[in-house]
């Protein structure tokens, strides 16, 4: 059963932007911040970056979730994996700081990325840009919003000039080709807008708490998300096992995965 009624919601919105509020005091783009200077900056083994602000604002919906749900397991990219987590029906999968090198760069594109997965499926999840004051929410069978207002991703079928999103592959020289980079976020909620007709990730280093909300954001404004084969993602393994992350409009889906089957 769906247990994020309308109260529950409010206390998760309240709590995202509570870490968004923290995270601002660290962001290098404010004026009133402590500049890059107060970020601490580690790297990861991985090769990517992780900051103070990472951790304090994993350490504040860690915590809450804890205590709001404590029977249910947490995914989160900054802390370790819990070996029961298999055994929980319920997950909640977290990117404290999603964008942390933009983030730290000063660019206001980074996230607070927040959802739940009941069983694999995806059932509800939030994604907090604070430094854009961008505030999307998803229900399953509940439709999504932004700042309140309802997303619909575009009804084009074709892929319009500038509205297919590629990260980390290179398509064909094409004018349907976005040109410029994007954080993740910034462009999966492009598509729930209506802005982008599709989007293509190849996995080199994104993970669950990369693309959990996204999938339920997008799904919930009308749009569809499949693993380069076209079969449907489940979440909260804590591994990423396809290859390619492909979410589109729904019509122009089987253009994308056409895509991918190119040489």
């Amino acid at each position: 059963m769906n247990t994020i009624d309308s109260a529950v919601q409010e206390e998760l919105a309240r709590l995202v932007r509570q870490a968004g509020a923290k995270l601002m005091e660290y962001w290098p783009g404010a004026l009133s911040s402590r500049g890059r200077e107060g970020l601490h900056i580690a790297k990861k083994p991985d090769g990517s970056f992780v900051t103070e602000a990472d951790y304090v604002s994993n350490d504040i919906l860690t915590a809450a979730l804890r205590q709001l749900f404590p029977a249910d397991g947490i995914l989160s990219e900054e802390s370790e994996i819990d070996p029961a987590l298999g055994q929980k029906e319920r997950i909640w999968i977290i990117d404290p700081l999603d964008g942390t090198q933009t983030f730290i760069d000063g660019n206001d594109d980074f996230a607070i990325l927040l959802a739940l997965c009941n069983r694999g499926a995806m059932e509800f999840g939030m994604m907090y840009l604070p430094a854009r004051d961008q505030f999307a929410m998803a229900c399953k069978g509940r439709g999504a919003t932004v700042n309140g207002v309802s997303m619909r991703v575009s009804q084009s079928s074709e892929i319009r000039p500038q509205a297919l999103y590629l990260r980390h592959l290179s398509g064909p020289k094409s004018e349907k080709v976005f040109p410029r980079w994007l954080d993740s976020s910034a462009a999966f909620l492009r598509l729930c807008q209506g802005e982008f007709d599709g989007i293509v990730v190849k996995i080199v280093n994104h993970q669950e708490w990369d693309l959990a909300t996204a999938a339920v954001l997008i799904e919930e404004s009308g749009g569809k998300v499949t693993d380069e084969h076209g079969q449907k993602i489940s979440f909260g393994s804590g591994t990423v096992t396809f290859t390619h992350f492909v979410a589109s409009n729904g019509k122009v889906h089987q253009d994308l995965l056409r895509l991918l089957e190119c040489p």
